[in-house]
Formats: C-alpha cells, sequence, structure tokens
C-alpha cells in the first residue's frame, strides 16, 4: 500500500463527512422552518382568539 491509496481513502472519507454535514444541515433548516411557520400560525391564532374575546 502506498500513500496514494491512503490520500485517497482519506479523501473519500471526507467526501461523505461533508456530505454527511451538508445533508444534516439541510434537514435542521427545514425543521426550523416548519417550527417557524408553526409558531407563527399559533401566535396568530392566539391574537385572533384575544381580539374576538375584547
Amino acid at each position: 500500500m502506498n500513500g496514494v491509496s491512503t490520500g485517497f481513502d482519506l479523501a473519500a472519507i471526507l467526501d461523505v463527512v461533508v456530505a454527511v454535514a451538508v445533508v444534516a444541515g439541510v434537514v435542521f433548516g427545514l425543521a426550523e422552518l416548519r417550527h417557524a411557520t408553526r409558531s407563527r400560525r399559533d401566535h396568530a391564532a392566539v391574537d385572533i382568539v384575544r381580539t374576538v374575546q375584547t
């Protein structure tokens, strides 16, 4: 085994790590967007109820 195959293996591992990080970032971003949308909707519903009650 020479250093080239080890370097390739390291590069492949780093590519996988980067791909996993990107996928995790996208999943996290989508989850945050969903949470923000729900939070805004709930806040708007509470405001409507308060307006109707007064």
